[in-house]
């Protein structure tokens, strides 16, 4: 009897390390020529989006979080609209290259100005350009400083890191080895502070083009954070147009 204890209870250790031996994952290494290439692909590929879901803007003045519909016609156009409580239409956002337009249903009045990342600033609460906007709501890429070879490569809790230096500051790209897609983007000051924080998370697959359904992005020295989840995404729908309609009565503010 005592043998076959000792017999089952080596089977069982021998089981327990074999299994912990068979959950060990081997990350890939990758080069930047290929993470590059499945990043540019990937967006390449969507050409138009529509996405609804919830997202929060956090700042030391404030906490709101809404109901979203957004849809995007690339490569110039995007329309976002707020809902709040019980179906309430909140304001709705349309922007452009070269300007854009800002509904709010509440008050009754049109916000208009140029395109810029002081008027994106008024309305986002974060340092963003156009590009910036149209490439976080559908997934992370390379700053055009970093298309080329990284300073650093390593492997980070089972992502790739490409680090790149320019100056004093640096900026990190943690990539999902499955995916060979960005899973989160640091800029580093000069001071070792993160200034700038993205991340994408729960990746869904549609069709052939992968889209995160959760994005953050932070500003932690502003305490600055927006965060966005989407609850349903359609790609490449040609009958999207990116379109807004005021009452004629609306009050127009220019910046």
């Amino acid at each position: 009897m005592r043998k076959d204890l000792v017999f089952f209870f080596l089977l069982a250790a021998l089981a327990g390390c074999t299994s912990q031996k068979s959950l060990r994952t081997v990350v890939r290494s990758a080069s930047f020529e290929e993470v590059s290439q499945s990043v540019t692909a990937n967006h390449d590929r969507i050409h138009t989006l529509k996405g609804e879901g919830r997202i929060s803007i956090e700042t030391p003045e404030m906490a709101q979080t809404a109901s979203f519909t957004l849809l995007i016609r690339k490569p110039d156009s995007l329309l976002i609209s707020l809902g709040g409580p019980f179906g309430i239409k909140v304001g709705t956002a349309l922007i452009t290259k070269k300007d854009f337009f800002f509904y709010n249903s509440l008050q009754n009045t049109l916000t208009t100005g140029t395109t810029n990342e002081e008027n994106i600033l008024r309305i986002f609460h974060m340092s963003l350009n156009f590009d910036d906007i149209l490439n976080l709501f559908s997934g992370g890429v390379f700053s055009t400083a970093d298309l080329h070879h990284p300073d650093e490569q390593r492997i980070e809790n089972d992502l790739l890191l490409f680090v790149y230096f320019s100056g004093e500051e640096k900026r990190y790209y943690w990539i999902d080895p499955s995916t060979l897609l960005i899973r989160k983007i640091q800029e580093i000051d000069r001071n070792g502070t993160v200034a700038f924080e993205q991340n994408f998370r729960d990746f869904e697959e549609t069709g052939n083009t992968v889209v995160p359904r959760s994005i953050q992005i932070i500003q932690p020295v502003k305490r600055h954070r927006i965060s966005l989840s989407y609850s349903d995404v359609e790609l490449n729908n040609t009958a999207i147009e990116c379109t807004l309609t005021v009452p004629e009565n609306a009050e127009r503010i220019h910046w």
